[in-house]
């Protein structure tokens, strides 16, 4: 890591966020010349952004970017959805990946950002306690080797003069809030402050989509459109941009309450720390995808393909997205939902969603089969069973 910062180019992953502003002024008073790459994955709105680039500019930017990434991002969502890349349950909670998704890209696209611009020296607002210092790093060193890297967060001087987010307020005059948030379009983490407490009560607060946790009584229809594992129609309408698409979903799933998440995990480095996730597009999804492959795949192929989803999703909770094993297992899991290829309608009551109909040409249900009633082509009879069971005495020991 440098430590001399006088009149050195840097590239700051700038989110408008506490951590990342507190940066600035620091090294504003460092006399570096900070470049604010804010990479928008869509959370944020034009107005938003204009808002980002003034604060940036205010604090002591010299110059702020904005890349959008917004359609890849959505792109790598729907990846991550199909591979079920998710390794963090808590009773019916899942933790979608949602940050270290964003992190991903983040890295790569400033990394080659800088690359193209010459600037050699990157930073981030990420703790020192925290996932992303390591994320950002394996990231933005896997596009170029000869990076150099600031973080405030391991600066002794840094550490010792601002300590905490209550100091970071302070030094930058900012309105306490009651955590931190960090957003994208696949959703939105919340920690930090009051949330450190397992005693805290989240569920009047409100969140940035779902805004409370109070029940709705208000239903909605959907169908959605599959082909070869791609979500292609919605409401019969072929889907066009999958941006707008992703936001719809979430704006009416979210009304529904659906998606919040609430997690005691094992940080990277092996701390224990709370999460409160909102996700209620990338829970939508998943459903839907459990329900499909359910109907497509049999228990052995099933297992398989969940047991490969928790492995990648260790893979990018990590930070290793791109490598060569995330490939690999990104292939196992889009073959298997290539299998999907129909549609499925549902109604969304309350903070529950119902199947009213599920249509795969790839199906594997044979109602004939597995029917209680009488049915004219009966291949499976009370015999076959009989066989079967006296097979089974060969396996009790």
């Amino acid at each position: 890591m440098i430590k001399k910062l006088k009149k050195k180019k840097i590239a700051l992953a700038y989110s408008g966020g506490l951590d990342t502003s507190t940066a600035i002024k620091w090294l504003n008073k460092k006399k570096s010349i900070i470049y604010s790459i804010f990479v928008d994955l869509g959370e944020k709105s034009l107005k938003g952004i204009k808002n980002i680039k003034n604060k940036s500019i205010l604090l002591g930017s010299k110059k702020f970017i904005s890349l959008n990434c917004k359609k890849r991002i959505v792109k790598e969502a729907f990846i991550s959805l199909r591979c079920r890349a998710f390794n963090m349950y808590s009773g019916a909670g899942i933790y979608f990946n949602i940050t270290p998704l964003g992190r991903a890209i983040i890295g790569t696209v400033i990394s080659k950002f800088m690359k193209k611009k010459k600037i050699n020296v990157w930073c981030d607002g990420s703790t020192y306690k925290g996932n992303d210092i390591e994320r950002f790093f394996i990231y933005s060193y896997r596009i170029n080797k000869k990076i150099k890297f600031y973080k405030p967060w391991l600066d002794l001087e840094f550490v010792k003069k601002i300590g905490g987010r209550k100091e970071m307020n302070l030094y930058i005059n900012s309105k306490k809030e009651n955590y931190s948030v960090d957003s994208n379009i696949t959703g939105n983490t919340y920690e930090g402050k009051k949330l450190e407490r397992l005693n805290y009560d989240y569920t009047n607060n409100k969140l940035l989509l779902s805004r409370n946790l109070i029940k709705v009584k208000k239903m909605t229809k959907i169908k959605i459109s599959f082909k070869k594992g791609k979500i292609v129609k919605y409401n019969n309408k072929k889907i066009k941009n999958y941006v707008i698409f992703f936001n719809k979903i979430n704006k009416i799933c979210s009304k529904h309450k659906l998606g919040v998440s609430d997690q005691i995990e094992d940080r990277i480095i092996g701390i224990k720390s709370r999460g409160l996730y909102e996700s209620p597009a990338m829970f939508f999804f998943h459903c839907l995808y459990e329900r499909m492959l359910s109907d497509v795949l049999s228990y052995k192929n099933i297992k398989m393909y969940r047991d490969n989803g928790i492995k990648l999703g260790e893979i990018l909770y990590k930070g290793f997205w791109y490598n060569e094993e995330a490939k690999i297992r990104k292939k196992i899991g889009i073959a298997l939902t290539n299998k999907i290829t129909g549609y499925i309608t549902v109604k969304i009551i309350y903070n529950n969603i119902y199947y009213l109909e599920t249509k795969n040409i790839f199906s594997r249900y044979k109602r004939n089969l597995c029917s209680m009633e009488k049915v004219k082509k009966n291949i499976f009879s009370s015999k076959d069973r009989l066989g079967q069971l006296n097979m089974l005495k060969l396996k009790i020991l």
